[in-house]
């Protein structure tokens, strides 16, 4: 395992394995490995909106197939996207609805479903 230097110091700081067990021991959460939170960040780093070209070179990842390892998809994501797509929708059906009536309007004749005459 590669020995990393610290900031500007250039003091070794330990090999990696021993100082992040100590740092997780630490923080209280022992059994935690270094990929859980490098999973965890490219998660959120993408439903906070930021691009999935960003959230790799973020990550570190520098291949999509190993980034969507990653990036996982739960069952609350698929919710969350239908639940988009049906807003979507039901936008469009209102749109629709609109042009619709707005189109029998004029057929009839009614006046206020006509455009006002520009002089």
């Amino acid at each position: 395992m590669e020995r990393l230097v610290s900031g500007g110091s250039g003091l070794k700081i330990g090999e990696f394995k021993r100082t992040w067990k100590r740092a997780c021991q630490e923080a209280q959460m022992p059994d935690k490995i270094f990929h859980d939170f490098r999973r965890t960040a490219a998660r959120n780093l993408v439903r906070a909106g930021v691009s999935e070209r960003v959230a790799m070179l973020i990550t570190g990842h520098r291949t999509r197939s190993i980034f969507d390892r990653y990036n996982i998809t739960s069952d609350e994501d698929l919710i969350d996207a239908v639940e988009k797509l049906s807003a979507h929708v039901s936008k469009l059906a209102e749109k629709d609805a609109k042009r619709r009536a707005e189109s029998a309007r004029f057929q009839r004749g009614d006046s206020e479903s006509r455009e006002p005459v520009v002089k």
